[in-house]
């Protein structure tokens, strides 16, 4: 009997033993995780889904985006595209209504081939922020409105992006959408999710280090518009780099420089 009870003991305490191991194990863990960041700033997480991405970026629907702009404004965006300058307007997406957002013309050889053209479908950007600071559509910015004049299909540009978000590479939300200028159908329509500071924390988590984005390119041999007074080989690029977020708004702060960059 005596045996049977130093055996029981035995056991118990090898049961207590592995139970104790194993929280002591799952707290190293924990703490492990929480001082990660802090030793390697280098390793980042992707921010949670953002609520523009199901509102906007739905790919069961075909969004409804009626643009209300004053009649003088849109004729002079559309006289002066190239310019690539702000006017203000209101926009419904899908019933919902932003007031003084930014439109403008957007593209670059795109731009110019429609601008040379017959046609006044040109590729829009939105800014919610141009006139109303803090403003985004639902933590957006800024976005895109492509024609997709180009394509015939109408479905290049977007399985492009579903090829790249198939394969785990980052790269731009998107979705057909349907746009009306002052209640005037203007065609079919991207919408694209714009490369800023909501794609970087959607993929990266953190807005920390610098975006480029060609800031002028021309497409055939002239790389750079050499012939016509460019840097030839030499493009310009901006870098966008964000600073520690401690403003008022606790957003990021930018800081824009010029730097030139060999093809």
């Amino acid at each position: 009997m005596r045996e049977v009870i130093c055996l029981d003991e035995n056991v118990s305490k090898k049961t207590i033993l592995k139970i104790v191991l194993t929280i002591l194990c799952i707290a190293l863990l924990i703490t492990g995780m929480a001082l990660v960041p802090k030793a390697f700033p280098d390793v980042i997480r992707a921010d949670a889904r953002p609520e523009y991405i199901d509102r906007l970026f739905n790919k069961s629907i075909v969004n409804e985006i009626n643009i209300e702009i004053d009649e003088n404004d849109f004729e002079w965006l559309l006289e002066n595209a190239t310019l690539e300058e702000y006017r203000s307007c209101n926009i419904a997406i899908n019933g919902e209504t932003f007031y003084n957002v930014g439109i403008r013309p957007k593209g670059n050889s795109s731009l110019s081939q429609i601008a040379r053209s017959n046609s006044r479908r040109f590729s829009f950007k939105l800014d919610f922020s141009e006139y109303v600071r803090g403003q985004s559509y639902h933590g957006a910015e800024k976005i895109v409105l492509n024609n997709i004049m180009s394509d015939k299909t109408y479905m290049k540009e977007y399985l492009s992006y579903e090829l790249f978000d198939f394969m785990g590479v980052p790269s731009s939300a998107c979705a057909y959408s349907n746009i009306k200028v002052n209640n005037e159908d203007w065609g079919l329509y991207l919408a694209v999710e714009v490369v800023d500071e909501s794609f970087i924390k959607r993929h990266f988590g953190s807005v920390s280090g610098n975006l480029y984005k060609p800031e002028a390119m021309d497409i055939g041999g002239d790389w750079g518009g050499q012939q016509n007074g460019g840097p030839g080989r030499w493009e310009i690029l901006t870098a966008t780099q964000c600073l520690s977020p401690e403003d008022e708004e606790d957003r990021c702060k930018m800081k824009q420089e010029w730097i030139k960059c060999r093809i």
